[in-house]
């Protein structure tokens, strides 16, 4: 996404006050055209149903929530619902009401061979400079989901989670109707165990619960999103987490090599980048890019998996600039280009996109 600055007039974070409307409806993908996810926040308890049809006047089907939780952001009490909307057609459009409140959205086709995503890391509530933008563009239907690599908010959990709040309602007009996709980035930490980042978001579980890893496919493409948090927190939460994600991460992707002949690309999306350039950035040298590219102790990097099971391409976000990369492996890039278009190369192109920010960090 090309980023346009938009000078926001107004940012007041506004008191969280008990409520049981439904607020920060967003959706995301589960899999295929014939599931959508769906999650709202209230303030007050209150188990809804949500109504969804193909006629914003006959709602026929019920998707039941799935278990409201409550949860505490700082000192102030939230409940968060989740459902999922079922038996979709391929490129439908649905009307869906929660409450009072009535959204739609449109399926993909039932085998995409080509779509579009909008990928960006590092979007805030106060000074986004790219949120009008993101918004006007997504309405226009110029993407046909999200995949924000981390650093939501700034933060989801500062002043009781009241910016977390209005930085998704903020975005309710785009998320309620375009899938949003999210992975962890060093600003979700809250030393609660990313407790904000859990509860706010439904992303595909893959059998694990709390969002930081899951992987779908989409047409040619098996994403997998990547928590290098687990790595940039080890101090703060231990190694089992690290391990845990390695060891699907190997199993994931032998899976998605095995199916390559459906899904012939894997595309991976995290944080914190294994290679940067920033000249005032001192983390593109840092000991944070070789623990989470070829690990540490016991604690084994990523990178040797990305080239064993021959990941494609990358995105990766924390660094408030934009670098396109050539293909690169331990530190060495693929150096025999002579065409303008990649057909095939022996390791992934990575694509630093984290622009859309509080503040754009020069000299590179």
């Amino acid at each position: 996404m090309r980023c346009v600055v938009v000078i926001l007039l107004a940012a007041v974070v506004l008191p969280v006050v008990a409520d049981p409307r439904p607020e920060q409806v967003h959706l995301a993908l589960h899999g295929d055209h014939t599931v959508m996810a769906v999650v709202w926040t209230t303030f007050e308890y209150d188990k809804a149903q949500v109504k969804y049809g193909t006629s914003p006047s006959n709602l026929q089907f019920t998707a039941t929530d799935e278990g409201v939780k409550q949860w505490t952001s700082g000192t102030s009490v939230r409940y968060s619902h989740r459902a999922m909307m079922r038996n979709l057609q391929p490129s439908t459009t649905y009307y869906y009401q929660i409450g009072t409140r009535q959204f739609s959205f449109k399926t993909m086709a039932a085998n995409p061979q080509s779509y579009k995503v909008c990928i960006f890391g590092d979007l805030g509530y106060y000074h986004g400079n790219s949120t009008e933008s993101l918004i006007r563009s997504g309405l226009a239907g110029k993407f046909d989901f999200i995949v924000h690599l981390g650093d939501i908010a700034y933060d989801l959990h500062a002043d009781n989670g009241a910016v977390g709040d209005n930085y998704m309602n903020q975005l309710e007009p785009l998320i309620s109707k375009v899938p949003y996709m999210v992975i962890a980035g060093n600003h979700e930490d809250d030393g609660k165990n990313f407790t904000d980042y859990q509860e706010r978001f439904w992303m595909p579980h893959n059998n694990y619960h709390d969002n930081q890893f899951y992987s779908f496919d989409l047409g040619p493409i098996h994403w997998v999103g990547i928590s290098t948090e687990y790595y940039g927190y080890y101090y703060e939460y231990g190694m089992d987490p690290v391990m845990t994600q390695y060891e699907w991460l190997k199993n994931d992707l032998k899976m998605a090599t095995a199916n390559r002949a459906t899904s012939p690309w894997i595309i991976t999306f995290q944080h914190r980048p294994f290679y940067c350039s920033n000249t005032n950035s001192a983390e593109c040298q840092s000991f944070e890019n070789k623990l989470i590219r070829t690990g540490w102790l016991d604690m084994p990097g990523l990178e040797p998996l990305f080239l064993q099971y021959a990941v494609d391409m990358g995105f990766w976000g924390h660094e408030h600039s934009y670098e396109r990369f050539y293909p690169i492996a331990d530190k060495q890039y693929w150096n025999t280009v002579s065409q303008q278009t990649l057909t095939t190369t022996s390791s992934p192109c990575n694509i630093l996109t984290s622009v859309c920010v509080n503040w754009i960090i020069s000299g590179w």
